[in-house]
Order: structure tokens, then C-alpha cells, then sequence
């Protein structure tokens, strides 16, 4: 069974959302950021996901998602909000409030879809293009094609 982390200072939202997923999923919850890095740090390799508030206390929901992914890049997290805004390009935002259906469909998605980490998947590339193992047409239908079906790790 997948596990997932939920982290958000509201406590009713992170029962309700707590209590939507664990029918189908193991849920650990936290109220403070900030225990939650601390448990992800503990045993990076236990989770699944982790969704985060974005507006918390002593920590934001991009400084979590920034210490998971210095540890485990390619980890999906995403974020809670109900604030209307952009975010940085490969920041995956479930709305607040949201039903238990809709929730249920952010939390599929995550879990099936491919995510990798672009800084690496280009190095890579470059490389192959220097060395000629590829030509720059290929390179670049490479990119378009992996970036065009990706969730992109920032």
C-alpha cells in the first residue's frame, strides 16, 4: 500500500483529507512543516507523495518541497492552496477547498504519472550531443517529446 504525507497547519483540513485518503492509502498527517521534513529525512524512501499547504507558520509548502526534493528528487509533491496564483513551473497544485473526489483524482495522477528531473535528463543530452551520439535534430525531438509527457522536477 502506497503512503502518503500530508502536511498542512489547518487541522481540519488534514483530517478531512487525511480521512478521504486513508481508505485507500497508509496517511501520516502533520500539523508542523517542519516534523514532517523531519520524519520524510528519518526514511526518505517510505513515501509515496507528499502534499503540502503552500501558507504555513515557519515554513512554506516550496521550502518543503525543496528540502523532500534535496534529498529524493523524484518524489512527487504537491500543494494545497486557495490562493489563485502561478507557480513555478513543475509545481503540481491541488485546490482548496476540494471534495473527496477531486482529491481522490490529484492523488491518481500523481502516483501514475512519470515525473524526472530535467537538470539531469538535459546534461545527459548535451553530453550525447557533444560527444555526437546524437544529432541536434534528435536532441532536440528528445526534449520536446520528454518534456511534452513529463511532470517536470524542478
Amino acid at each position: 500500500m502506497k503512503t502518503i504525507m500530508i502536511i498542512d497547519d489547518d487541522k481540519v483540513i488534514l483530517d478531512l483529507f487525511g480521512s478521504f485518503l486513508e481508505r485507500k492509502y497508509n496517511v501520516e498527517t502533520y500539523m508542523y512543516p517542519e516534523e514532517g521534513v523531519k520524519q520524510f529525512i528519518l526514511n526518505p524512501n517510505k513515501y509515496d507523495l507528499i502534499i503540502t499547504d503552500l501558507m504555513m507558520a515557519k515554513m512554506s509548502g516550496l521550502d518543503v518541497i525543496s528540502e523532500v526534493h534535496n534529498i529524493r528528487k523524484d518524489l512527487p509533491v504537491a500543494i494545497f492552496t486557495g490562493i489563485g496564483r502561478f507557480y513555478p513551473e513543475g509545481i503540481y497544485v491541488i485546490p482548496k477547498p476540494c471534495d473527496h473526489e477531486t482529491l481522490m483524482k490529484h492523488v491518481e495522477e500523481l502516483l501514475t504519472s512519470e515525473f524526472f528531473d530535467v537538470e539531469d535528463f538535459l546534461k545527459k543530452s548535451v553530453n550525447k550531443l557533444l560527444d555526437n551520439s546524437i544529432t541536434k535534430e534528435e536532441f532536440i525531438a528528445n526534449c520536446m517529446e520528454n518534456i511534452n509527457s513529463h511532470y517536470i522536477l524542478i
